[in-house]
């Protein structure tokens, strides 16, 4: 019963790890473990703020990496995992799912350019069903596979045109109807 009492015990103060690396907040008493909530530092003035597990940021935090990119979300034993928000230096930013550090599930992907896409991604690329959507007005609304348009989806320009059927590798594939700016349609095969 004393073993399990001093594991959660806590104590709390700044840790100078080395030269380079500090820490501000919870460890584990008699042991240098971070653990509970606090800020780590180091020399290439990247920054974590949040919950630590056995010195890995776990639960809520917040990472500012050294090139700028800035993640808010959740951590699972050091690894982006859970709802989260990444933004880049271009101002591109991913908000949703992420499995082991990759865009993994329903989430929102902006380009710097502000084309958009949302849907669900696998192994960090558009893989699903999903709606891209250009600056331009183009939108596409479908199936994707491995980041390109893939299966069934409809393709729309800002005119009125569009194009409903299969796509293949990011082109238009097999049957589809072509519908012009005057709505008329015809079946177009690819």
């Amino acid at each position: 019963m004393k073993d399990l009492l001093s594991v959660l015990e806590y104590r709390k103060s700044v840790m100078h790890i080395n030269d380079h690396e500090y820490y501000c907040g919870q460890w584990l008493v008699g042991s240098d473990t971070r653990c509970g909530r606090g800020i780590f530092v180091n020399g290439k003035k990247e920054l974590y703020e949040g919950f630590w597990e056995e010195n890995l940021p776990h639960g809520r935090g917040r990472h500012i990496y050294a090139n700028g990119t800035y993640y808010v979300g959740c951590f699972n034993r050091g690894s982006k995992d859970g709802e989260g928000l990444l933004i880049w230096p271009d101002g591109s930013m991913y908000s949703g799912r992420f499995r082991s550090n990759v865009f993994d599930g329903e989430g929102t992907y902006r380009w710097a350019n502000l084309n958009f896409y949302e849907g669900q991604f696998k192994d960090g690329k558009m893989n699903g069903r999903g709606v891209f959507k250009w600056t331009d007005g183009r939108v596409y609304e479908g199936e994707f596979t491995d980041g390109s348009r893939h299966g069934k989806g409809v393709y729309k320009w800002p005119d009125g045109r569009s194009y409903d059927g299969e796509w293949k590798d990011g082109k238009q594939h097999g049957v589809g109807v072509f519908v012009d700016k005057n709505g008329k349609q015809r079946t177009a095969e690819c």
